[in-house]
């Protein structure tokens, strides 16, 4: 299973989500569900499907605990990325995130989203702002 969880990741990586979906969606990996269900999360947002996107996010973000926690930032980072998409909050999740962090790559990633969660936070509410800027 660990090795369609990575061929699914690399389809996602080419562009290929349409595929990529049906592979992750064909086997259950009930030792590596989280890291399943994160790479179905992103390959669903790839797709447009954010509801679905978000519930197999918050999944991940849920089992990133004990010897998990390490992962729970690149979670978090999903989960701020599918939030933002839908015009949520995603500061809870950043500031979670860069706690569960020193990775570099991640940190920048973070910083990135939090820009466009404030700018999000400064429009809502605003006459015509729509949730797909």
């Amino acid at each position: 299973n660990f090795q369609k969880r990575k061929w699914g990741e690399t389809l996602h990586k080419l562009g290929r989500d349409p595929e990529a979906e049906t592979l992750l969606e064909s086997f259950t990996d009930v030792g590596g569900r989280i890291w399943l269900a994160h790479s179905l999360s992103q390959v669903k947002l790839a797709l447009g499907k954010i509801e679905p996107a978000l519930a197999l996010v918050n999944e991940a973000v849920e089992g990133a605990v004990d010897h998990n926690i390490i992962y729970r930032s690149s979670f978090l980072l999903q989960r701020a990325k599918v939030k933002i998409w839908l015009g949520q909050s995603a500061v809870d999740d950043i500031a979670e995130g860069l706690e569960h962090t020193r990775n570099q790559g991640l940190i920048g990633e973070f910083e990135k989203l939090r820009v466009r969660a404030a700018d999000i936070a400064d429009h809502a509410g605003a006459p015509g702002s729509s949730n797909s800027d």
